[in-house]
Parts: structure tokens; C-alpha cells; sequence
């Protein structure tokens, strides 16, 4: 996490260094200003005259290029194909490749994503950097606020949940809080991953905004580590908490539990009588159109089917949240807190310092 973390960084760097896009008068700039008048129209228009019109001038511009680092997205990409008959090329790669692919296009003003799905970190990136271009629908309308950024909009959300090992702790016996964890009682059967900064850094603001002093939080965060052994990686942490390697996750991602419960491992993050473990911490990751995109319509005709409720019934379907529209929230009544990512973007070195201290006081 630290070589990727300095790798956002680097690019977001240089491109506030470089000033973002070359001005002189290329075709790339001549077609991005064809792909932004698109875009402006159908942010005007809603309902049928805006899907009769998007239909329309997609299936004239034939296809749609993908970007994407979401493993998941193909049944997306399936189900749009088979309901519109436009041909997707996906590129599928880290989210830290395409942002380093895309930041490279967009200062040679090449035409090769339409639409970017990846991380809510990298898209803020490509906000900055005037790559990306703002889309607007009755159907941003209904996400979730924190989901409304400026220049892109969450289309799922990592959940940052306390999970255990339902063959290790009773129903019943499971922590009540995050801050139940700094319990010597939870002494080396605990786990935190070793990349999750922003987890870390929501949690810190989180209680400070409650209240409680940076000693008392600093102290909390200490004792949580003292009684926890750190792992690498969010699919590697579940898996050894299906194991019995430790009996509780501090911040495992909800889908990979849903995922291994569903496998048959002995966990879950949801008491069948109480609610999880709260707050739940929420990092918006999502789509953006790209602003000099070859085929706009399409971009845009995507983003209305990643939002549609047959899209957000595929969420649900892969266990990324259930819906980040509002009329569908699965996390009815339960408190969330949401990663603030242009912030922790603008703080990143700080965090991952912090944290790497952190978890040098685990157990070993």
C-alpha cells in the first residue's frame, strides 16, 4: 500500500506541477469540446427523451472503451451489452496502472477511455487533473450525498466492517464497539491490515469529532495495535480469519466476509439479533466521464445503467454495499462514517506515517 500510496501522490504532483492538459489547439482538444457538448446536453435532458436520445446516439457511435480495476465489472459490461447491443472494450488493470495510463492520455490528448470505474482516490486524481467531466442525472440525484462528488459519482462502496470467526465467539460474545478492541482481554486476537491509512485516518477524525482529545485517540489506536497482528492484504486477512489465525478483523472489507461466508467459512460482520459493529466506515469508489472521450453518449448511457436499479441490483448481487442510492439503503439505521477522499488525498503522507508507526506496536 505504501509503493501505491506514493504512486497516487507522485501523479497527483506532477499534475499539478505540469498545469494539467497542453493549450495548444490539437484535434484532441477540437474532439474534447465535441465530447463536453454531449455531455452538457444530456445533463440537461431526464426520463425517456433522455434514454431515447442517449440509446440513439450511442448505437451511432458504435462502442464504449472501459477503463476499470473493479474484477467484478464484467457482469456490468455483460448485462449492458445484452440490453443495448453496443460492443465494450474493457481495459482492466490496478487502479493505480489506469491512473498513470489515463493521467499519460490526457496530456497527449489521445482518445482511450470513455469511462474510468476504479478507486474513489484516483478518480479524485483525475478530477483535478481535467480529465474527467461532470455528469449529472435524476439518478446522481439519489446517491447518497457523500456519493456526489464533483466530478465523478460513487457507484459502490468498500465498507470497512469488524468481523470475527463465528466457531471462536459465541453469539453474543462479538466486540460492542471498535473501541472494545483496545481490551487487554483482545490480546492477540485481533487483526489490522497494513495498508488501511484511510481507515485509520476516517476513525481518528471520527472520534475527535466525538469529543475525545488526539491523546485519548492516539491511546485507543495504540491499544487496538498492542492487541492485534497485522496482515497483508484484505482478501489474506479474511482468509486466516476464516482459519481461527485470530478471532476478530478490525477493518475487513464486507464483501470478501460475504463472499467467504457464502464459501462456507466461519464468519460474519452482521449478529443475526443486533446490528454490526459501528460505525461502519464507508470509502466511495466509483465512475467518471472522461471529458475528451471519442464516444460521450455511450460514457454516459454506462453511467445511467451503473446507477439504473438493474445496476445496483448487480452491486448487490457481488456484495459491494447493496445500492448507494438512498432509497435503497441496506445500512438503514446503522451509523456509517465515509472516507473524506479529497482530504485524506491532500493529508496521504501524513496518514501513511502515522499508521506505519502504529502498526510497528503490534503483536508480531
Amino acid at each position: 500500500m505504501t509503493r501505491i500510496l506514493l504512486s497516487i501522490v507522485v501523479v497527483a504532483a506532477l499534475v499539478t506541477g505540469c498545469g494539467g492538459s497542453p493549450t495548444s489547439p490539437t484535434d484532441g482538444q477540437q474532439q474534447d469540446h465535441a465530447a463536453t457538448r454531449v455531455y452538457d446536453q444530456m445533463n440537461s435532458l431526464s426520463g425517456q427523451e433522455r434514454e431515447d436520445t442517449l440509446v440513439k446516439m450511442a448505437k451511432e457511435e458504435g462502442e464504449l472503451s472501459l477503463y476499470t480495476s473493479n474484477v467484478s465489472l464484467q457482469s456490468f459490461v455483460d448485462a449492458f451489452t445484452a440490453k443495448y447491443s453496443i460492443p465494450v472494450k474493457v481495459y482492466q488493470a490496478t487502479s493505480e496502472s489506469i491512473l498513470q495510463r489515463m493521467t499519460q492520455e490526457s496530456k497527449a490528448n489521445h482518445q482511450g477511455a470513455d469511462i474510468v470505474e476504479t478507486n474513489g482516490t484516483e478518480l479524485t486524481v483525475l478530477g483535478r487533473d481535467g480529465t474527467l467531466y461532470p455528469y449529472r442525472s435524476a439518478l446522481r440525484d439519489e446517491v447518497r450525498p457523500e456519493g456526489q462528488l464533483d466530478d465523478w459519482t460513487a457507484t459502490r462502496f468498500n465498507m470497512f466492517v469488524v468481523a470475527w470467526n463465528t466457531d471462536k465467539i459465541s453469539e453474543g460474545q462479538q466486540p460492542a464497539s471498535i473501541e472494545a478492541l483496545a481490551d487487554p482481554a483482545w490480546k492477540g486476537r485481533v487483526s489490522l491490515e497494513v495498508a488501511d491509512t484511510d481507515w485509520y485516518a476516517t476513525l481518528y477524525q471520527y472520534f475527535l469529532d466525538k469529543g475525545r482529545t488526539q491523546a485519548d485517540v492516539d491511546k485507543l489506536f495504540s491499544a487496538i495495535a498492542a492487541n492485534a497482528k497485522v496482515v497483508n492484504g484484505h482478501t489474506t486477512q479474511v482468509q486466516l480469519l476464516g482459519a481461527g489465525q485470530f478471532d476478530v478483523a478490525a477493518s475487513a472489507y464486507s464483501h470478501n466476509v460475504d463472499t467467504a461466508a457464502d464459501d462456507g467459512a466461519p464468519i460474519t460482520w452482521r449478529p443475526p439479533s443486533a446490528k454490526p459493529v459501528q460505525p461502519v466506515v464507508l470509502r466511495p469508489n466509483g465512475a467518471g466521464v472522461v471529458a475528451n472521450a471519442a464516444h460521450p453518449a455511450a460514457a454516459v448511457l454506462f453511467m445511467d445503467f451503473l446507477l439504473s436499479e438493474q445496476g445496483q441490483q448487480i452491486v448487490a448481487d457481488n456484495h459491494q454495499l447493496g445500492s448507494v442510492l438512498t432509497d435503497h439503503d441496506p445500512l438503514q439505521g446503522v451509523e456509517t462514517v465515509t472516507v473524506d477522499v479529497s482530504t485524506y488525498l491532500d493529508q496521504a503522507n501524513e496518514w501513511n506515517d502515522r499508521y506505519t508507526r502504529l502498526v510497528q506496536g503490534a503483536s508480531k
